[in-house]
């Protein structure tokens, strides 16, 4: 274990490193190493190549896929930074114009004053970003709250969400819920302190329990429950463990002890993890597909941690040295 954390907290990669140190270690140089990355090569081509704007290329929000603004604040918020960095700021607040009356945000255009654009808004791109913006420092804002409670209004009966809009004509809704916006969803409320554990985090938390392990045919989303992806656009492996042991799940269910048990089971023999996935043109390097990949050892750690009752500071299966580890 020494050695896999110490790979992880390598100068090298600055934002796993922090993570690493903040989430798996609890070290009190975890914020030397922020403002490491704060300097480092990606967080400068991020910073060089952002419009004056605060957005990432071109004027839409969703567009171009994978590139586009609300891509990266996926990325910065995972990396964990927040609105202090004023070019962080400037980018939410790009993201925060495509924000609907009611709390929505729309993919492609910004809403004109009370009148929507032409396309109804996808549930999971407001899941997803409410999710970013709460992490990034706004779960406090009204903006962010305003989503979490459209997010609350859509909601199925089983606690699940339909896919609307681009699946069909406005006020259309799928037969059955989608699976990965339940688990965004899920994940955004419980980044929410005013929406943690209310009804409807618990209604997703039930809804994400029920299919766990379960094929993801019929609700919209491919099967990813082994799957380790980078970045993380889609939900994947350890995203919904993490998620239903934050809405205070028991690790102890069968299903949820399943779920870590064949985590644990993706594990090599040097004790990481391979990344399954990578997005087309991603903003940052990923890694390569099918080689032990950083951050899907980190998530992975992190995952087990918590379901063994750690969090932040626990290492699943560490021991006291390994805790002190103080690489690079």
């Amino acid at each position: 274990m020494n050695e896999v954390l110490a790979w992880l907290a390598e100068p090298a990669d600055p934002a796993v490193r922090y993570r690493t140190l903040a989430d798996l270690l609890g070290d009190p140089n975890a914020a030397g190493a922020r403002d490491d990355l704060l300097r480092s090569l990606a967080v400068t081509r991020l910073r060089h190549s952002q419009a004056a704007d605060g957005s990432w290329h071109g004027p839409g929000y969703y567009v171009p896929k994978h590139r586009a603004t609300f891509f990266v604040l996926l990325l910065l918020a995972d990396w964990g930074l927040d609105r202090t960095q004023s070019w962080v700021e400037r980018a939410a607040e790009f993201a925060l114009a495509f924000q609907g009356p009611e709390g929505e945000f729309y993919q492609m255009r910004r809403p004109a004053g009370r009148r929507r654009p032409g396309r109804w808004p996808v549930p999971c791109v407001t899941a997803r970003s409410a999710w970013a913006l709460a992490r990034l420092g706004y779960a406090g804002d009204s903006r962010v709250l305003g989503s979490a409670g459209w997010l609350e209004s859509l909601q199925r009966p089983d606690g699940a969400w339909s896919c609307e809009g681009v699946a069909g004509p406005p006020g259309y809704r799928s037969a059955r819920g989608c699976l990965g916006c339940a688990i965004w969803s899920l994940a955004a409320l419980g980044e929410i302190p005013a929406f943690r554990g209310g009804s409807a985090h618990r209604r997703a938390a039930g809804f994400v329990l029920g299919r766990l392990g379960l094929p993801a045919a019929g609700y919209h989303m491919e099967t990813l429950w082994d799957v380790f992806t980078y970045p993380r656009y889609a939900y994947d492996a350890g995203m919904a463990v993490e998620a239903l042991l934050a809405a205070g799940e028991p690790a102890g269910d069968h299903r949820l002890r399943q779920a870590i048990d064949r985590l644990a089971g993706r594990r090599r023999a040097d004790g990481r993890w391979i990344l399954d996935r990578v997005p087309r043109r991603p903003p940052v390097n990923p890694g390569r597909r099918g080689r032990p990949s950083k951050w899907a050892t980190f998530y992975a750690l992190r995952a087990l941690g918590q379901g063994r009752g750690g969090g932040a500071g626990a290492v699943p299966g560490g021991t006291a040295s390994a805790r002190r580890v103080s690489p690079g």
